[in-house]
């Protein structure tokens, strides 16, 4: 710097030379910039108040606190650099040097901000370029566009005021339409755009913006960038938007491109560079969207170290943190069901009630916290079964759709409030519950009909629900509404998703059982193929996808008899289930369960009890990983339970007996199962119960299977699925008479079968249930009686949408549940369609004894 050439006779300003070198070196001490500071103090000082030359020498003040700030991390430089930048201001200033004296004070001001979101500051920091830019805004007008752009978007992150949004983009588009091509500083000007646009679509924009966000902040990041740090900021925030935009759109290549800017900033920073928590938070949560869309571990992994390291050494009050533990805790629990940790859930909790604490959590991101937080609660629900856990989880999910509704993330939140009330109605059976969820995912689909590729992704979470829903309430209607809606989505994005293949797949499955087409069978078996094919080997999902595809080839052995399918079904659940060591308890648990199933009913297993012990060693290790409480604990007991019965049978072993009847009660006493399962496990336990000599404990369970027998067929079902349901208590009738009788009680048996004789018993009224009797003393009441019954009759056509149809046949099981409350409290009407006691049934018997035929293979007893 001293050997720079003077003119003769002009004295070098030595001070002006070193501070100079001090702002564009990076490794200059901080006791350097002490004692500059402090010179140029004496400088301003010394010079004329009020003049030009005093307030150049302000500026350069401010640029020298300002850098000294930003070197050693010192917030008391940034608010004096503030204080000295008003000062200049507040002196009277000739017009054309207020533009830049408003744009000096302006980046002060977002500099004291960025430290620590002062919101008042960066209000000021926008009154003064709109000053600036009023006064004419002078030759750098786009930097002052540029800037106030930023302090603007900014604006909007604290307070969501859309217009203040508006007008960023606006500013923003005019600074990067003017800017200089040939100054390194000016690619910030597109890279804001890109942020402020891709807020502005998060906010209900289209996705017009989405993609000029996207070509935008890349085009930033193809010019050359002033220095190394600049360039880390500009491919942070590609990493960010390219990830966005894959979530919406669905395009592989827009996440790998995400991938690799964040990659490429975070190698660009030194440790201690100020931008460096951003870039590694970036990619972090890009990695996490990897792993959830292909299931890649080493993705996972990566995302966790990065996004903990962030949230452990970011500083409490940073206007990023609360974004960044947000996303931690979404990969915590993301952590937790891959496997199935509980202390990684706790502190999933933790960091996301810590997000939820936080005074930065109600800014336009707080959807994105709420939504997290849910899910946070619903992995616990998963493991306590806590129902107030579940509760507050639906009560966040219901605030994010709340503040989103009519934003271009609305979608997101609609179906993740789905999936929550899917829980609620399998954990509780509320059916309300169900019919708010199916029309919640349909909604999802709705938002986005506009755009193909995100469509396809909410019509397949509306078949999930749609799927689960009929495989909890038995509606065939809802079976067939969940293959269209997978159907449209493959035809949409074709057969690249492993998700939705196999969701289609087991829809189609299950409507192959319930249909008996073997067809259908076949078009699942091989879209699980392609599902299978689709995720990498290496990857831990990769066995849950070849137990899908085993179980199917088990369900084409059983329709056809096919053996090789058989062989080719075992093989597959062996090797799923010696990969499966890093699935989830649950998902490993289940490949478990249904290879012992598999192997109880092979034909080997009927003559070789080894082959039933290593079944049973499968359904044991099952049992063994999970709790007590879990829903698929009553499968996973069950499923032990028949293959020890089976086991008894073959070779008559008491022990085995005496532990399949302790599983099938333990699997009745699971809260949560479906009722199928529960009666399935009380009937099966008083079987055994009875073969143990206990015979009042089989009466106990005969009793509480009959009161489940209502459940099985609810009457909100058209009658082609009760009809179908009812199916699945065959042989009960025989099994509680055998179990009465044996106890000295055939008087309640015949009252049982009676009960079970009644099930569909509103789908066939007629005049002998006493509605001519009832007629004569309230004909209203009759007549309201057929009245509904046809409206019944009505109800059973599968045409209408699944929310209304499911709605339409509540309401109607209320009207009935109320119009019997009524007619019951006639006199003489107590007992109306009420199936007859055994003291009725005698006084029916006039003319001889009335026989009960009750069939079974082993005389109801196994």
């Amino acid at each position: 710097m001293a050997d720079e050439p003077v003119a003769d006779g002009e004295e070098v300003d030595w001070h002006l030379l070193e501070v100079l070198f001090a702002l564009e070196t990076e490794d200059v001490p901080e006791e350097t910039f002490d004692r500059l500071v402090e010179a140029q103090w004496r400088e301003v000082d010394a010079l004329p108040p009020g003049t030009p030359e005093q307030r150049a020498g302000m500026l350069l003040l401010v640029g020298l606190l300002s850098a000294a700030a930003q070197r050693f991390a010192d917030p008391a430089r940034d608010w004096e650099a503030v204080a000295v930048a008003r000062l200049a201001t507040r002196e009277p200033v000739d017009e054309e040097e207020r533009p830049q004296l408003l744009a000096v004070l302006m980046t002060a001001l977002l500099n004291w901000y960025s430290r620590t979101g002062d919101v008042p500051a960066l209000l000021e920091s926008i009154e003064a370029g709109r000053l600036g830019l009023a006064a004419d805004g002078g030759a750098d007008r786009w930097a002052l566009q540029a800037n106030l752009g930023h302090a603007l978007t900014l604006a909007f992150r604290e307070r969501g005021d859309v217009p203040l949004l508006d007008e960023a983009i606006g500013l923003l588009r005019l600074a990067v339409a003017g800017r200089p091509q040939d100054e390194p500083e000016s690619a910030l000007a597109p890279m804001q755009l890109g942020i402020a646009l891709h807020l502005r679509f998060a906010a209900g924009g289209g996705e017009d913006l989405l993609t000029e966000a996207v070509a935008s902040v890349r085009g930033a990041a193809a010019e050359p960038a002033a220095d190394a740090s600049t360039a880390s900021v500009v491919l942070t925030n590609l990493c960010t938007i390219a990830r966005t935009a894959f979530e919406h759109f669905g395009a592989a290549d827009l996440l790998a491109e995400s991938i690799r800017a964040g990659r490429t900033a975070l190698a660009l920073l030194p440790t201690s560079d100020s931008n460096r928590h951003d870039a590694a938070a970036a990619l972090g949560t890009a990695l996490l969207a990897r792993y959830k869309s292909g299931g890649d571990d080493a993705a996972l992994r990566q995302a966790r170290s990065l996004l903990q390291e962030v949230c452990a050494t970011s500083r409490p009050d940073h206007p990023g943190r609360v974004g960044w533990l947000t996303n931690f805790a979404d990969c915590l629990r993301t952590w937790f069901t891959h496997t199935g940790h509980i202390d990684v859930l706790v502190q999933a909790g933790e960091v996301a009630a810590e997000a939820a604490r936080s005074d930065l959590a109600n800014g336009p991101d707080r959807a994105v916290l709420l939504s997290t937080l849910a899910d946070v609660l619903l992995s616990v629900h998963v493991h306590n079964q806590d129902p107030e856990v579940l509760d507050e989880a639906v009560r966040l999910l219901r605030e994010a759709v709340r503040v989103t509704a009519g934003s271009a993330a609305a979608a997101v939140y609609l179906e993740a409030l789905a999936r929550a009330l899917d829980v609620v109605h399998t954990t509780t059976g509320e059916r309300d519950a169900l019919i708010e969820a199916i029309d919640l995912a349909h909604r999802a689909a709705d938002a986005v009909a506009d755009h193909r590729p995100a469509r396809s992704r909410y019509l397949g979470g509306l078949g999930q629900v749609l799927d689960t829903g009929y495989r909890r309430i038995g509606d065939l209607t809802l079976l067939r509404r969940a293959v269209d809606a997978y159907s449209e989505a493959l035809a949409i994005t074709g057969a690249d998703s492993p998700v939705l293949l196999s969701g289609a797949a087991g829809a189609l499955s299950t409507l192959a059982d319930r249909t008996g087409d073997v067809a259908l069978l076949d078009q699942a078996v091989a879209l699980y193929r392609s599902a299978l094919a689709a995720v990498p080997q290496e990857s831990p999902v990769h066995a849950a996808y070849m137990g899908s595809l085993g179980g199917a080839l088990e369900k084409v052995h059983r329709a056809t008899g096919d053996r090789s399918a058989e062989r080719e079904a075992i093989e597959v659940m062996r090797t799923a289930v010696a990969k499966g060591d890093l699935l989830p308890p649950i998902s490993r648990a289940s490949l478990l369960y249904a290879l012992a199933i598999m192997l109880s009913d092979t034909d080997e297993a009927d003559t070789d009890p080894l082959v039933l012990d290593a079944a049973a060693g499968f359904a044991r290790r099952a049992v063994n990983l999970l709790p007590a409480t879990e829903v698929h604990s009553a499968a996973a007991r069950h499923t032990l339970a028949v293959v020890l019965l089976a086991k008894h049978r073959l070779i008559g072993d008491p022990s085995s007996l005496t532990e399949a009847n302790r599983h099938f009660v333990a699997a009745a006493e699971v809260a949560t199962a479906p009722p199928v399962i529960t009666f399935g496990a009380r009937w099966r336990s008083a079987s055994t119960s009875a073969l143990l000599g206990a015979d009042e404990h089989a009466v106990s369970q005969v009793e509480q299977a009959a009161v489940l027998l209502p459940e099985i067929a609810p009457e909100a079902l058209a009658e082609a699925d009760r009809l179908h349901l009812v199916t699945s208590t065959a042989g009960f009738p025989a099994t509680a008479l055998a179990v009465l009788a044996r106890a000295g009680r055939p008087e309640r048996a015949a009252e049982l079968l009676e009960q079970a004789r009644g099930i569909l018993l509103t789908d066939a009224i007629t005049s002998r249930s006493g509605v001519d009797e009832l007629r004569a003393v309230r004909p209203d009441l009759a007549d309201e009686v057929t009245r509904l019954r046809l409206v019944r009759t009505a109800l059973n056509d599968p045409g209408e949408a699944p929310p209304a149809a499911l709605r339409n046949r509540e309401l109607w099981t209320v009207h009935w549940g109320r119009l019997l409350r009524e007619v019951r409290a006639l006199p003489g009407f107590d007992r109306f369609l009420v199936p007859p006691t055994y003291d009725e049934l005698r006084a029916e018997a006039t003319e001889g004894p009335i026989v009960y035929v009750a069939a079974d293979e082993g005389a109801g007893l196994p």
